[in-house]
């Protein structure tokens, strides 16, 4: 897969609550800095990370913008949602406007799958409370 495919993939696969399988992007020693303080290393603790959020989270991601690479495989995606904390702390689809989640960072190996993610969450702000 190229980059751009890859971005794709997971954004396919985060709006269709196909979390167990987001890991599968990655390399069997491919790394996931998370973005909240964790590095994450082979795909094993990468599918464990994602798999984490089955059945509690139901995101609407959008990519909004996209950098890529060819020469490197390397490609930037800013990332908005429409995820936010209820009343009591849980995760919900918003119905306001998308607001910024994440600007990552991927390096895709020659065999189309993602060697390492570097997530950067954005502020504190609708959908994440740290």
């Amino acid at each position: 897969m190229t980059p751009r495919e890859i971005i794709e993939r997971y954004v396919e696969l985060l709006n269709s609550g196909r979390f167990d399988e987001v890991g599968e992007l990655w390399a069997a020693d491919g790394v996931l800095f998370n973005g909240f303080g964790q590095v994450l290393e082979g795909k094993p603790a990468v599918k464990a990370f994602y798999a984490a959020f089955k059945d509690e989270i139901f995101p609407q991601v959008r990519i909004v913008s996209f950098m890529e690479d060819n020469a490197t495989n390397v490609c930037a995606v800013e990332l908005e949602t429409r995820i936010v904390h209820d009343e009591d702390g849980n995760l919900k689809t918003d119905p306001e406007p998308f607001s910024p989640a994440s600007l990552d960072l991927f390096i895709v190996n020659a065999d189309g799958k993602v060697q390492k993610m570097i997530a950067y969450i954005a502020p504190p702000n609708k959908w994440f409370t740290p």
